[in-house]
């Protein structure tokens, strides 16, 4: 105990001289840290100041340019206010002169329409003959569509000139001239040569100069102008998100050439510009990096020499205490080794021919307590009566060696509660006589009945389960077999190579079943099912089991358990001959058909159902898929009918009803119930496409209610409408209608000068003209010979009148076109409103009368009946 104490606080003592290093090591590369920081913040704020500094000189610098530029925009406007073209090319030439060259490209004048009156390089006009105009330049409109109070100079973006051709910055000044504004003076200023200028000051690439309006654009930049003009700085800018700023600082990388720069800022006063000097990051620190860079390798050096040291300490320490232990460890497994090896011992002496054993056999036995640990015992005293026979015959066989072997046996031998206890015993000769014979012998006793129960144990759940079971190396060797295998494959000769190889069906079939190997490696057991061959030659189906025999070794021996399954993957294979056989019966059904199990879950669907219910089904994904799932995938209609939620649709098994899908093909559906003692089973839809039925009966109704030479209802037909529309007048807040009938004038003549098949055009020619006269609520009839009739709903007693006589107007408008030529056909029509109580048969009397009374009066003219007064 003292001395895991003692070799405890050893390894305490040093965790915490690596503690202290480290301690030590941490504190002083956070304060070299701190102070590099410090070194650095000091070498911005110097750089900073620098830029600050530089950025203002230049800001006065531009914007003194600016304000010669616009002096030189004033007097020029003089010069041309008062002298013309003439004196405005030579005030621009003494201009330049005060300019740097290069400075100035161009001169230009715009009278109040933007057109170039005057310009200092070519004419002021374009290719096609007319003046070059900038009105819709921002650097004219800003003096005109938003002019400037007062007028003053204006700076354009950069601009490619239209007559130069160059880049160049426009500076605009208005002319006024006695009140009115007439013009404006534009002073062209070389981006590049402004640019250039910038380059000069700030000639290394790695810093940059740049001059931009307050909009963010940019007008020079001392390096890649090429590359900016015509583009702005980014949005997020000080001196762009914070315009009431006029000065500042910022840092940021360049996006177009990943410079990262410290930039100071100052926005001129007269001017809406901003002057921005930025200096590289690198470039203004690369005097304390180097330093520091010096610093922190001279101090990694130094920590790895302290670290080294330390280590080569512990390592001494660590040695010699591992020393220690080494030697602790070696002798308390000897004592173990010397404890433990057995459970007890015993000895034989030649000279009194007993057995001694050590007073760990009464432990064991359970023998009285009150016996002499040191009393000798013989065999027959302790061995089991069964075993003492085979214990002597070893025993005194082993006395006849005259070798040094081990004698080793097996045997029970009786406790002292009456049962029995199984003992491995194991000896060595010590001591031998001068003729050879064994004076001493000493051995071990070890009590093994745990293991004998567990091989019995094995030995009958092995040879009574009913499963085959067999173990085999990962040479597929078999090691052991229980009955029941070599009942089912024959039996094992001992010593022959047998392998799990010779059952299987065939080579390929053994190719696959080396598969599951892979699986035995990764997670000790596998699963499948197979076919074998068994002694007979015979395929039979297993359900197999394979478990590593010992999961710390995927190397190892693997236990097979083989269940029988033939019978039953027989019966599945015949349920899988009569699923096909069903399946194809309902593939020829001439029907759709849609089954469904107890949950609810498509089994079914044939080829006519998917067409039928405008499904997409090609791959089978449909099956499986629940009611619910089956509905999303169809329109309304069918979903309508289909879905179990409608409570209308909650229909007895057995019951049908016919469906009319949107595409005009009409279904009848059956729905089946499958039940078995009371117990749902699942459901059926059977589908039945009746479109050609359906479509014959319309037409024969059609044809049952129309004039088969006009194409109007027939007098059925129009009765029929006759009286809706009476119902529906008849009603206390009901419409007003009127009922027409129409007669040809003289057709009878028609038909005996020209025979009745002109007759028959007329009459439908008549009829076609009805047609186009009526809206969509009214219904016209063929009555019979050459009398038509005409319900019109909804509509007061002038209108119908003033209808009628359109209808009548139509008629005897044009000539109607017939083999015979052409033929002048007129109408008389009578009108009468239903009044209370009237049937159909009755207000069809009285529009009889109004027409027969228009045929008195002359013909060709519309009568409304009127009740005898």
């Amino acid at each position: 105990m003292q001395k895991r104490e003692s070799g405890f606080a050893d390894y305490l003592t040093l965790l915490a001289s690596w503690l202290l290093l480290l301690g030590f090591l941490i504190s002083y590369w956070v304060q070299a840290q701190a102070t590099a920081q410090q070194q650095t913040r000091l070498a911005e704020d110097l750089a900073r100041k620098g830029i600050e500094q530089t950025s203002h000189a230049l800001a006065l610098q531009t914007q003194t340019l600016l304000r010669t530029l616009d002096y030189v925009s004033v007097q020029l406007i003089d010069q041309w206010l008062r002298e013309g073209d003439r004196g405005l090319r030579a005030a621009a030439s003494r201009s330049r002169k005060t300019l740097q060259d290069g400075a100035l490209l161009n001169v230009a004048v715009t009278d109040a329409d933007g057109r170039v009156i005057f310009s200092e390089l070519d004419s002021p006009r374009s290719t096609l003959g007319s003046p070059v105009s900038f009105a819709d330049r921002e650097h004219f409109q800003v003096h005109f569509n938003k002019p400037l109070h007062p007028a003053r100079l204006f700076i354009s973006e950069p601009t490619l000139g239209r007559i130069t051709q160059k880049w160049a910055i426009l500076l605009t000044r208005p002319i006024d001239h006695q009140g009115q504004r007439v013009g404006v003076l534009l002073l062209s200023v070389s981006a590049k040569h402004l640019s250039q200028a910038l380059e000069k000051v700030y000639s290394d690439p790695e810093d940059a100069a740049l001059i931009v309006r307050s909009d963010g654009k940019y007008l020079a930049r001392s390096h890649e102008i090429n590359k900016v003009l015509g583009t702005a700085v980014p949005s997020d800018r000080p001196f762009i998100r914070y315009p009431e700023q006029d000065h500042g600082l910022y840092h940021v990388k360049a996006p177009f050439d990943g410079v990262e720069r410290y930039y100071a800022w100052h926005r001129l006063s007269e001017y809406p510009l901003i002057v921005s000097v930025g200096i590289s990051r690198a470039k203004a620190l690369a005097p304390v990096t180097l330093a520091q860079q010096e610093t922190f390798r001279r101090n990694v050096i130094g920590s790895i020499v302290v670290v080294v040291m330390m280590l080569f300490v512990s390592r001494l320490r660590l040695k010699a205490r591992r020393q220690e232990r080494a030697l602790r460890i070696a002798h308390e497994r000897l004592t173990v080794t010397l404890h433990s090896a057995h459970d007890g011992v015993w000895s034989w002496q030649a000279n009194n021919k007993r057995v001694e054993w050590d007073e760990g056999l009464h432990k064991m036995l359970a023998l009285p307590t009150h016996a002499d640990p040191r009393n000798p015992h013989d065999w027959t005293d302790l061995v089991h009566p069964q075993d003492l026979p085979k214990l002597t015959r070893e025993w005194l066989a082993y006395l006849r060696e005259a070798n040094d072997g081990v004698f080793a046996t097996e045997i029970r031998m009786q406790t002292g509660n009456g049962s029995s206890l199984w003992v491995s015993m194991r000896a060595r000769v010590v001591e031998r006589d001068v003729t050879g014979r064994p004076q001493l012998v000493v051995g071990t006793y070890t009590d093994i009945s745990d293991r004998i129960r567990a091989v019995q144990l094995r030995h009958v759940l092995l040879e009574q389960s009913s499963a085959a079971i067999v173990m085999a190396n990962w040479r597929r060797e078999i090691i052991f077999a229980n009955e029941r295998f070599i009942e089912v494959f024959g039996p094992i000769a001992p010593g022959a190579p047998n392998s799990l190889h010779n059952f299987h069906v065939d080579a390929a079939h053994a190719e696959r079943v080396m598969a599951q190997y892979q699986v035995l490696r990764q997670d000790g057991r596998c699963r499948f099912e197979y076919p074998l061959k068994d002694q007979h030659g015979q395929t039979r189906w297993f359900n197999i089991q394979g478990v590593l025999n010992d999961f710390t070794d995927p190397d190892g021996d693997v236990v097979w358990t083989l269940f029988d399954i033939t019978d039953r993957h027989l019966a599945h294979e015949q349920l899988i001959v009569e699923r096909k056989r069903l399946d194809v019966l309902l593939e020829r059904f001439p029907g759709g058909v849609l089954m469904e199990d107890a949950s609810h879950r498509v089994v079914l669907l044939n080829r006519l159902a998917v067409e039928w219910l405008g499904l997409n089904d090609q791959d089978g994904s449909l099956i499986g898929v629940t009611h619910e799932q089956l509905c999303e995938h169809l329109d309304p209609s069918c979903a309508a009918w289909l879905d179990d939620a409608h409570p209308h649709e909650r229909r007895e098994s057995g019951t049908t009803l016919e469906v009319e899908r949107p595409d005009g093909r009409v279904l009848e559906v059956k729905r089946i119930e499958i039940n078995e003692n009371d117990e749902p089973l699942g459901r059926v839809w059977l589908l039945q496409d009746i479109t050609a039925r359906k479509h014959k009966e319309r037409d024969l109704t059609a044809l049952a209610a129309t004039d088969s030479l006009t194409g109007l209802p027939n007098r059925r037909a129009f009765m029929a409408a006759l009286e809706h529309a009476l119902d529906v007048t008849h009603h206390p807040t009901g419409p007003t209608c009127a009922v027409l009938i129409l007669d040809i004038d003289f057709f009878k003549q028609v038909n005996d000068s020209h025979g009745h098949p002109i007759g028959d055009v007329v009459l439908q020619e008549v009829a076609n003209r009805l047609r186009t006269c009526l809206r969509q609520r009214d219904t016209a009839g063929r009555l019979g010979g050459e009398e038509f009739a005409v319900v019109l709903e909804a509509i007061s007693p002038d209108d119908a009148i003033r209808k009628a006589d359109g209808i009548r107007e139509r008629i005897a408008a044009e000539p109607f076109a017939t083999a015979a030529g052409l033929l002048h056909v007129t109408m008389s029509i009578g009108i009468a409103f239903p009044g209370s109580g009237l049937g159909a048969a009755e207000v069809l009397s009285n529009a009889d009368q109004a027409l027969y009374q228009a045929k008195q009066e002359g013909r060709n003219r519309v009568v409304a009946w009127q009740a005898a007064g």
